[in-house]
């Protein structure tokens, strides 16, 4: 299955006080606002997802979500390839029941 995030770019974004996510490549991350001698700590991986998130935002206390989907099911689907946009509101805290986070590699 081919997805369009190499056309997204990486966001990061404060979602509450002091708690920062980075959506990137189909997976969110946790970061700590703070650098300590000069590096960074805390990078940690919150939950895996096979969502087009084109941007997401704190508002109103929850965490809002945009989308951008298609739902192709191989077969006389009439809508497969035209994007369906939408908003998603929800708890923070609601990303951690999502697909567990799972990958492998390194720099």
């Amino acid at each position: 299955m081919s997805h369009a995030w190499q056309t997204e770019w990486m966001r990061i974004r404060e979602v509450e006080t002091e708690h920062y996510l980075r959506d990137i490549q189909g997976m969110f991350y946790e970061l700590q606002p703070v650098a300590f001698e000069n590096r960074i700590w805390g990078v940690k991986p919150v939950c895996q997802h096979l969502r087009i998130i084109p941007d997401y935002c704190a508002f109103r206390g929850l965490l809002a979500l945009g989308g951008n989907q298609t739902s192709p099911n191989n077969d006389n689907n009439a809508v497969a390839g035209q994007p369906q946009a939408g908003l998603r509101f929800g708890k923070t805290d609601d990303l951690w029941a999502w697909g567990k986070p799972a990958g492998w590699g390194g720099p």
